[in-house]
């Protein structure tokens, strides 16, 4: 059996998803392979000068990627969202929604690999709106775990 649709479906369980439905979302889950997600808090600070300056660059300069927060005080279960242009400057953007975070830290903290296979800032082309970022995550490997090197 997928050890990754095994933990995520414990994941959702613990949630409170009864277990056959857990299990049923966790395969389709691991099926697909990749979902996407809006990153949350993106007006927080100067995230929105940040999202407006990766706006003008090219998209295949612009690299997404998320880190656990185990230690954020509001949120237990946080996964910050980075971006960093041609590899350098990187800048927290957002969060990961609360919802989607608390099945995906449980699985983090197990060592199994999820990352951001691509997205992009959409909206604030207009005067006196916000930007948001869009995301597309995947579990990379599905069924295997980082190693350390």
């Amino acid at each position: 059996m997928n050890s990754l649709a095994v933990a995520l479906a414990n994941q959702l369980f613990r949630l409170g998803i009864p277990r056959r439905e857990a299990f049923r979302r966790a395969w389709n889950a691991v099926r697909r392979s990749e979902f996407e997600t809006r990153v949350t808090g993106v007006t927080f600070g100067q995230r929105q000068e940040t999202l407006r300056f990766l706006s003008r660059r090219p998209p295949g300069n612009v690299r997404y990627f998320l880190v656990r927060e185990a230690g954020n005080r509001f949120d237990p279960n946080a996964v910050a969202v980075f971006a960093e242009v041609a590899g350098q400057y990187p800048r927290k953007i957002g969060y990961l929604p609360r919802n989607l975070a608390a099945v995906l830290a449980g699985l983090l903290d197990r060592g199994f690999e999820v990352r951001v296979a691509g997205g992009g800032v959409v909206g604030g082309w207009h005067e006196g709106t916000s930007c948001g970022v869009r995301l597309k995550v995947e579990f990379a490997g599905a069924g295997t775990r980082r190693t350390a090197a």
